[in-house]
């Protein structure tokens, strides 16, 4: 159950889309709202009017903001150290509020003034990420393999799902144009309708990775080795193809029948659903891509590493590199004997971008900016992040877990718990 957000709890914590719903073109059979006759009731259909109702703002995880990002004049507008962990990305839902989980379990709503609605401890193991229904209805799968349901502050629904229980934490759920929601535990997808009942059930052979996609008229779902399932409810999961090794965060529908990914950090690759055929489409030297990327139009937006500095590059549909802005530098580590530690792609977020081109960004470093074709790179002038200590004693900051816009500018979470809001000059006064 979902209590109300008490003064001890918030004295612990106070230190400090382009597409909502997917509509599938799915058998009728699968797809029908239960009807009980005698038990009146109103279904909420439609896509969600949230601004980020979902891991990577949409189903088709593009990263796509469909507010204006700031592009200069970068301040914190609001900041909160929860000083529990935070594993996902936060939901922006259509009335401006944030929903995070805390400490794996607690589900928080921030309002539109950030104040504190309420928290829920939800039982049954870890959550992984959320997505908001056309309802409103906050829809997460658990370590215990339940998917819940939560609205204004009840648990509308506790459904038992199938398959192997391990969760990989990034099988984001897909919520659906007729009220309802795709969900995923390690082995099997599930159609729930608008009150978590089961209407369509199927495996897959390999346990998934990543948030679901809308296709084609189907579910996309992707494994831990790369390979992408295709599923249209009321009929088996069928393979489409692989891009041969794990991807980074989560694939993005780049067209009608093309899904990117970067791929074991090195290369940005597309597959062609139509025939499961795959191409790299750009790749890196002596460094590596941190996805996912963000899609404006057909030009992909992306952070890369190299030894010693951060990028932000936009590679264009025929994989040539549009723009590069050097965001950060950091110190390479170094072996004793002089040399330098294979460059590996620590824990990050991908980015965002807006009809303008404007893209925001947090770098593993901890810095945070935007960059655009008018002001360039644009840093926030402070360090956001609340510094914990760890149990060896040395100071930590947290790494960025996700980002999602907002009406006036866009969040950032990190997994040790710190919550910031960036706006820019455009919000002043507001």
């Amino acid at each position: 159950m979902i209590r109300a957000f008490r003064a001890s709890w918030a004295r612990r914590a106070a230190l400090v889309g382009v597409m909502g719903g997917a509509a599938l073109g799915i058998a009728a059979a699968a797809s029908a709202q239960r009807v009980e006759p005698g038990r009146p009731r109103t279904v909420i259909v439609g896509a969600s009017r949230a601004l980020a109702p979902t891991d990577r703002v949409d189903a088709r995880r593009s990263g796509f903001s469909r507010t204006r990002l700031p592009a200069s004049g970068l301040r914190t507008s609001f900041r909160h150290a929860f000083e529990q962990v935070i594993e996902h990305a936060p939901l922006v839902l259509d009335d401006g509020s944030i929903a995070v989980v805390v400490n794996r379990n607690e589900l928080v709503l921030l309002a539109g003034d950030r104040t504190p609605k309420y928290v829920g401890l939800l039982g049954g193991g870890a959550l992984g990420p959320l997505t908001a229904l056309s309802d409103g209805t906050i829809v997460a799968v658990n370590s215990a393999g339940e998917a819940l349901g939560v609205r204004h502050g009840t648990v509308r629904f506790r459904t038992r799902l199938g398959g192997e229980r391990s969760l990989a934490g990034r099988v984001s759920p897909l919520s659906l144009e007729d009220g309802g929601v795709v969900v995923a535990t390690s082995t099997e997808l599930a159609a729930l309708d608008a009150e978590g009942s089961v209407r369509a059930r199927a495996s897959v052979p390999e346990p998934l990775a990543t948030p679901l996609l809308a296709a084609r008229g189907q579910v996309l779902a992707v494994s831990a080795t790369g390979a992408v399932y295709g599923w249209i409810p009321g009929r088996e999961a069928q393979k489409i193809g692989t891009f041969g090794a794990p991807i980074d965060g989560s694939a993005v529908l780049g067209g009608p029948s093309t899904l990117l990914a970067v791929v074991e950090g090195t290369r940005l690759a597309a597959m062609d659903l139509a025939h499961g055929t795959v191409v790299t489409r750009s790749s890196v030297q002596a460094g590596v891509y941190l996805g996912p990327p963000a899609l404006q139009g057909e030009v992909a937006h992306l952070l890369s590493m190299s030894p010693g500095r951060t990028l932000l590059v936009a590679i264009d549909g025929a994989g040539q590199e549009l723009a590069r802005h050097p965001v950060s530098t950091f110190a390479p580590m170094a072996l004793s004997d002089g040399g330098q530690l294979a460059l590996v792609a620590p824990t990050h977020s991908g980015v965002l971008v807006d009809g303008a081109g404007t893209v925001a960004f947090a770098t593993p470093e901890g810095f945070i900016g935007v960059a655009s074709a008018n002001t360039g790179v644009r840093l926030l002038g402070e360090t956001p992040w609340a510094t914990r200590i760890t149990a060896a004693g040395k100071p930590r900051s947290g790494n960025i877990v996700g980002m999602a816009p907002t009406r006036d500018g866009f969040v950032v979470v990190s997994d040790t718990g710190n919550l910031v809001e960036v706006v820019g000059a455009e919000a002043a006064g507001r």
